[in-house]
């Protein structure tokens, strides 16, 4: 019971970063450790936050799929309003992605 506590408050906390994250009017303000690749940051957040939603909130892989998609391109949408940040199609695919690869390695090691 605990452990769900720190999964959802962990996913919380991730949660609130991204979306600062996101709202940075400049990206490249952030410290050498978050400047991988863009795509790699993305697949790696989504991956992370299925992580600790599935974990943490209990949720199906079908609503932790459609929730996580939705907050992606909710995101890119935002973004497009915002000085300096753009609308970009390849980051809600490395998105999905990252959401997918952690559903089915999850679904896999489930069995």
């Amino acid at each position: 019971m605990l452990r769900s506590y720190a999964y959802h408050l962990t996913f919380l906390m991730m949660l609130i970063t991204i979306s600062l994250i996101s709202f940075l009017p400049n990206y490249n303000a952030l410290p050498p450790i978050a400047s991988l690749s863009d795509h790699l940051n993305h697949f790696i957040a989504f991956f992370t936050l299925s992580f600790f939603l599935i974990h943490g909130i209990k949720l199906s892989t079908q609503l932790t799929l459609f929730y996580m998609f939705i907050y992606g391109t909710a995101i890119e949408c935002f973004q497009y309003f915002l000085p300096n940040r753009v609308f970009g199609l390849d980051d809600i695919v490395f998105d999905t992605l990252g959401i997918l690869f952690f559903i089915l390695l999850y679904q896999r090691i489930k069995r």
